[in-house]
């Protein structure tokens, strides 16, 4: 199992964990390097940008993956742009099968309150109709899982009665938002 670094290498962990107490025999090892020089790929502005970032900021370690069935743990698929270079550089890699685990539910709805993920149109989630196997498709994985908002919300402390928003996942802000889904309409 590999990690897409940095923001899954906790979770790939844990799942790595989880699966060898099922009596699977995994290991986390680092298929992907992460260049530190180039930034949040998601929030730029054009898909020919977004695409180019992904394809400099990762590097395989082929010894790694070549002929090995692959499963890439990451914290969520937003477009889906960095899931679809990153199953490429690993195909790529040599890898024969190619397995993702995402650590959220779809992000079906953009974020009005300080998340950069665009309009729903844009989000993966929905430009698949919400089915997992389009998902699977578009991104050409041979499958892909996703951690149920219920589990998400499992495994996080609820001290004080703390309540977390989950608008971007089940469209049901904490506060009214005008004019419907699309957060362009909210940033004039």
């Amino acid at each position: 199992m590999i990690n897409v670094p940095d923001s899954s290498n906790t979770a790939t962990l844990g799942y790595v964990s989880e699966n060898n107490k099922l009596g699977n025999d995994s290991k986390f090892e680092m298929g992907l390097i992460r260049s530190h020089y180039i930034g949040r790929t998601f929030i730029q502005p054009a898909q020919d940008a977004r695409e180019l970032k992904v394809r400099a900021k990762f590097n395989t370690v082929k010894s790694v993956l070549k002929g090995k069935k692959v499963v890439i743990v990451d914290d969520s698929i937003v477009r889906g742009t960095t899931a679809k270079q990153l199953v490429k550089l690993v195909r790529n890699a040599g890898a024969k099968e190619i397995h993702i685990r995402v650590t959220a539910p779809p992000i079906r709805h953009p974020c009005h309150y300080g998340m950069d993920f665009p309009s729903q149109d844009e989000l993966i989630a929905n430009r698949c109709g919400g089915d997992i196997e389009n998902i699977r498709r578009d991104l050409g994985v041979d499958s892909i899982g996703y951690l149920s908002l219920d589990k998400l919300l499992a495994s996080v402390p609820h001290n004080n009665g703390a309540n977390y928003c989950t608008a971007c996942f089940s469209g049901e802000y904490p506060t009214p938002i005008d004019g419907g889904g699309s957060k362009d309409e909210h940033e004039m």
